[in-house]
């Protein structure tokens, strides 16, 4: 077989060539189509304006030269149909004893001939090597009773002396995307042409790394077969194949290349609860196994787009979220040979609560006021809980509104130091928000410096100074208890504050506990009471021998002014709720 030289070429857009049409209707014409290849240019065709005509044969001659002199002629035809079952076109030949079918080379479409749909132009191959020096060409269309579509167009026909057919490559058995980390991969393709096959030549690539060529083996007839070696977990093979007759060459397939990926399976099935609020901070997601024969030691939870990252032995966990980040989780099955592929990745929408205390610390032994704030908290009156962990008791809570509270607390003499997970029940759900609020030793509390005088005798009225290490937070009310009544006005000058305090007659001996409340902390202040003695002149004598002057109001005894605020006081509304502003 000799390489192809073209011999005579009818280049049907540009005229009609001088072939002829012929048969029982007379619908093959020359021009323009308005169905089938339209806009693509100028043809014959049968019947250009319609479907083709029903019950008839019509012919379209070729008229070629005489063929001596050629070695190995063959007509190529360029052509489009779309022909109903039952209906065919054919091309035939006549060497002196009349016209019959021609096969083109490797065969019709289908047993009846050109039937059914090309799709867009095509073209076949017809070996003349046997008909003589002067054969008759025709193509010829055969429609029955029923049924039409477009038709049958032709747009060139070549005569060629030589091998213009390259090998035909179809598939018989191709790698798909697998998880066999053994190999190798199989690779079997059928191979025709009209002359022997040469060679066959896969070529195939990882990832993009060096492209190898490997020869495929003829294994019986039409059949060649070749393999590609075991890759890793996560890489994709990309391979094409190149068939050769000696004269003419081809690639398999034509357009683009063929691939396939060695992978470990991806978890099924992610998943969060459904909830009617989607408010949390924190979920539960959850997965299936991968479907797969390779052991599994693990799971990675990843949050794409963040920073989290989990690993986990079940098929489940309890992930943080966090305001201002992304909700997007996958998940990886963790393998002794790799990991494994991601599932698709999960988008959550949760409303996520913040919280912020303020102050954000405690001292063992204290006793103050925080206010808790932040967003997205659904606070409500009677429905909030807050628990700050063993040892901080929460002895009242104020809501002012969805997103602020506040509350009064105690810290136990010696609780545990460090940072506290605080808890918050609301409408909106349970939330935790870890390391919330930091517990510290008493050595750094503020305290009470002094207290001036730090005693009293019972009946007795005296001015008392206190001096605390910081300053007060603004403010303060007196809580001297059932003993003593408030008798003047309270001035607070920065860390100190000034009161007058009255003892009652009845006043128990000893030391008694008064309380400065500065809306954000209460003050413990020891003030000790003494006895009072009596002389005959009415004057009470001290128990050191010292005189003092009696407490005019002795009607008092039994008197229950023990709290007072300066009128001014910004925090009057939230006492009268009988619970303390927060700071401010």
């Amino acid at each position: 077989m000799i390489a192809a030289i073209p011999i005579l070429v009818f280049d049907l857009a540009g005229g009609s060539g001088g072939l002829i049409e012929g048969g029982q209707t007379g619908q093959w014409d020359w021009g323009a189509p308005t169905q089938g290849p339209v806009g693509l240019g100028n043809c014959w065709g049968t019947n250009l304006n319609g479907p083709y005509l029903h019950d008839s044969v019509d012919f379209l001659e070729v008229p070629l030269p005489d063929l001596s002199g050629l070695t190995d002629p063959v007509v190529v035809i360029r052509h489009y149909f779309d022909v109903a079952a039952g209906d065919h076109g054919l091309v035939q030949v006549d060497s002196g004893g009349g016209f019959s079918r021609v096969e083109p080379v490797l065969g019709y479409p289908t047993a009846d001939g050109f039937s059914g749909a090309s799709g867009s132009y095509v073209e076949h191959a017809f070996d003349l090597s046997g008909a003589g020096t002067a054969p008759r060409v025709r193509l010829s269309f055969g429609a029955d009773l029923v049924g039409a579509s477009d038709g049958w167009f032709v747009q060139t026909v070549t005569l060629w002396d030589g091998d213009v057919v390259p090998p035909q490559v179809a598939p018989v058995l191709i790698p798909s995307n697998t998880q066999d980390l053994v190999g190798p991969y199989d690779i079997e393709l059928s191979v025709m042409d009209d002359t022997d096959v040469a060679s066959v030549t896969m070529f195939w690539t990882s990832d993009g790394a060096q492209i190898h060529s490997v020869p495929l083996s003829q294994v019986g007839g039409e059949l060649w077969h070749g393999d590609i070696p075991a890759q890793h977990p996560d890489t994709t093979v990309v391979w094409w194949v190149e068939a050769d007759d000696g004269t003419q060459a081809v690639t398999w397939p034509a357009v683009g290349t063929e691939s396939f990926r060695v992978f470990l399976a991806a978890p099924r099935n992610l998943s969060a609860p459904v909830s009617h609020r989607n408010i949390a901070t924190k979920v539960d997601l959850s997965w299936d196994p991968p479907e797969t024969s390779h052991e599994v030691e693990g799971y990675e939870v990843r949050q794409t787009g963040g920073s989290q990252v989990f690993s986990v032995d079940a098929e489940g966990v309890t992930v943080p979220l966090t305001p201002q980040s992304s909700q997007r989780f996958e998940v990886r099955a963790l393998y002794a040979a790799g990991v494994g592929d991601a599932t698709p990745a999960l988008q959550l929408d949760y409303e996520v609560p913040q919280l912020t205390i303020e102050p954000a610390e405690v001292f063992a032994a204290d006793e103050v006021y925080l206010e808790l704030s932040g967003a997205s908290l659904y606070l409500l009156q009677g429905a909030t809980d807050v628990d700050l962990g063993q040892g901080v008791a929460v002895l009242q809570t104020n809501v002012i509104d969805t997103d602020r509270l506040t509350a009064r607390v105690r810290v136990d003499p010696a609780p545990a130091a460090g940072p506290r997970d605080v808890v918050v029940v609301t409408s909106g759900g349970e939330h935790t928000f870890p390391s919330a609020l930091q517990v510290l030793g008493a050595e750094d509390a503020p305290h009470i410096v002094s207290v001036s005088p730090g005693k009293m005798t019972q009946g007795e009225e005296l001015r008392f100074t206190v001096q605390a290490s910081t300053l007060f937070a603004g403010p303060v009310r007196i809580d001297a208890g059932d003993d003593f009544v408030v008798t003047q006005d309270i001035e607070t000058d920065g860390a100190v504050v000034r009161f007058g305090l009255a003892a009652n007659l009845s006043a128990q001996i000893g030391v008694h506990t008064v309380v400065i409340d500065d809306g954000a902390r209460l003050w413990p202040v020891d003030v000790e009471v003494l006895e009072r003695t009596f002389t005959q002149s009415g004057c009470a004598v001290a128990p050191g021998g010292g005189a003092a002057v009696l407490f005019t109001g002795l009607l008092l005894v039994g008197a229950r002014r023990r709290r007072q605020w300066p009128a001014s006081s910004p925090h009057s509304a939230f006492r009268r709720a009988s619970r303390p502003h927060p700071v401010r």
